[in-house]
This record gives C-alpha cells, structure tokens and sequence, in this order.
C-alpha cells in the first residue's frame, strides 16, 4: 500500500496505472488535465449563450455557473480531472426513429457503475485519493475538459469528436484531489468542413461552434417540456427520440469501430421497429419496453407527442436532408 506522500515520487507509475484501469473496466479514451477555472473567453462564451437564450427552456443550465467554471468550487481540493471516454458506435439502420446513443442499456447507468469502480479501486489501492465522479450529470464541462484533456475537440456541431471514435462516445468524468501531469489539449481538426451545419434542417447550428437548442430535433424531442407548437413538430421530423443527422454526415465518424461494450449492443426490438408499433403502446407498455434504456428519461406523455409530431414523416429517404 502506498500513501499520498509517497505517491508524490511515482506520478507517472500512477497515470499508467489508473489507464491500465479503465481500459480494463472497458473505457476506450482516457486523457488528465489540471483542475483549475476555465478561461475567461470559455466563460463569457457560455454566458453570452445563455443570454441570448439558445439554451431555451433549460434552466438548470442558468445555475451555478460557478461551479461550471470552476471544478474546486465542485471540490475544494481538486488536483486534477480524469476524462474518459466508451465507443458506442452500433450498425444502427438509417431508418430507426432513435438516436444511435439509445443502445442497449442506459448509458447513465452503466457508465456509473464502471466509475464507481474505478473510485473504489483508487481509494483501496491508493489511500489517501478521494474524488467525485459524474456522467452527464452534475455541472462539469465535460466536452471542454475532454479537449483539455487531449481525447477529442469540441467540433462545429458542437459534439465530442475524436480521431478514432468519431463523436459517437460518452463521456464521463473523475475528479480527485491528487496532482498528475495532464496531457496536451487536442486541437481542433474541423477545418474547413461544414457539414454539420449545412446538413441541420433546422439551421440550429449557427456556425460558430454555437448551437441554437431551440431549433435542434434532440431537443425538442427530449428536454423540452412545454407543449410543442405546430412550427416546432414540423421541426422533429422522423424522429421520436434524439437526433443524429450532423454526427451522421461528420467525416470523422465515417468507417469508424464498432463499440465492444456488451451492454451497449444494438437493441432490435428499438431500432428496427416503425412507428405503428410504436402507436399502439399504453403507459404501462412504454415504461416496460423502455425500462433499461436512456429514452426513459421522457414521459409518456411526452412520447406521444413525439409520435403524433412524425407521423406521416417516417418514410423520409433520410438521404433527402444529408446534402
């Protein structure tokens, strides 16, 4: 067993081993950097954002901003942020109603339980470490300490992007109070490409690395809570949970490898069904069906909604919105 002090002598053994970890618990990209407060230009940016309310009806984005900017105020003795990143990618087919991301467990879940493992291993193995971790949760920046940690860069589409992976991973974060040497940031690999931008139906991709979430389908579908007007369920398209067309036509998310994350297998019974088998569900059968899977973070209610927005709509060639 090893304490902190002595721990100060072997900062690089430890980083090595902590990646040696989580590949082990099924991780794909881990990368460190120093927790300290964002920049001043991340700040203002996010802001900025705020005040010209592309966040929409997303209020808890409006709260403590402080702790978004500042991982010691999360946890005063923070050292250093641990981003990790899994491969979900799957052959999900074109004509599914679903993002690519409703694999087939709820990533919440399982991301969760791997962190709580790799928590519990640094704490037995190295006491003195202690840390809090979060996976999508929380009010970590987690695509701004990604880049800073070196796994991907923050792209035009405003999604992770990785040289590997693509975009199609989820991130999940561990900050504790020990000091190891971060990586270099990942620089931007966008370039000239715009894509994403040109392919949004809804031009809720502003250009500038900017999203207007109020025009964006995932949103809609999923966080918005108010009743949908008619100009907004023209706005769903085909899809009753999520959306992928500006991760779809991304270069970097083209041949990319298949996820080999057991619990994130393609689920059939989701991605291969149409919208009449969808129509004729009850409560009870929506809450059953969707049980293990991220699209339980909707009501009922609001899955009918979705459904009536595209019906009609799910026939769509979705090559007629990728240009």
């Amino acid at each position: 067993m090893c304490n902190v002090k002595c721990l100060m002598l072997k900062k690089t053994h430890l980083k090595e081993k902590i990646k040696d970890k989580a590949k082990q618990l099924g991780f794909n990209l881990i990368g460190f950097s120093v927790a300290e407060p964002v920049e001043e230009e991340i700040k203002n940016f996010y802001l900025d954002w705020i005040k010209k309310g592309y966040h929409g009806k997303m209020e808890f984005l409006e709260r403590n901003i402080d702790k978004r900017m500042n991982p010691k105020e999360i946890m005063p003795d923070a050292k250093t942020i641990i981003s990790l990143g899994i491969n979900y990618n799957t052959n999900t087919p074109l004509s599914s109603l679903f993002s690519k991301y409703v694999v087939g467990k709820d990533y919440h879940i399982v991301i969760k339980k791997k962190m709580k493992k790799l928590l519990e291993w640094l704490e037995e193995n190295f006491p003195g470490i202690n840390g809090k971790y979060f996976v999508d949760s929380g009010y970590v920046l987690e695509k701004y300490w990604a880049q800073k940690s070196g796994i991907g860069w923050i792209g035009k589409n405003t999604c992770l992007i990785t040289e590997k992976y693509g975009s199609w991973i989820f991130l999940s974060e561990l900050i504790i109070n020990f000091e190891i040497e971060p990586d270099l940031p990942c620089k931007n690999l966008c370039g000239k490409c715009n894509k994403c931008i040109e392919n949004c139906p809804n031009n809720s991709l502003l250009g500038n690395y900017t999203i207007d979430a109020k025009k964006c389908i995932s949103y809609l579908n999923i966080e918005y809570k108010n009743k949908l007007t008619s100009e907004e369920k023209k706005f769903l398209l085909f899809y009753l949970f999520g959306c992928d067309l500006c991760q779809l036509v991304c270069p970097y998310n083209i041949n990319t490898n298949l996820t080999q994350e057991p619990d994130f297998l393609i689920n059939k019974n989701i991605h291969y069904k149409d919208i009449k088998f969808f129509k004729e569900f009850d409560e009870k059968k929506f809450k059953n069906f969707f049980a293990e899977t991220s699209v339980n973070r909707i009501s009922f209610e609001k899955f009918k909604e979705n459904l009536e927005a595209i019906e009609g709509k799910n026939l769509c060639k979705l090559n007629s919105y990728i240009v």
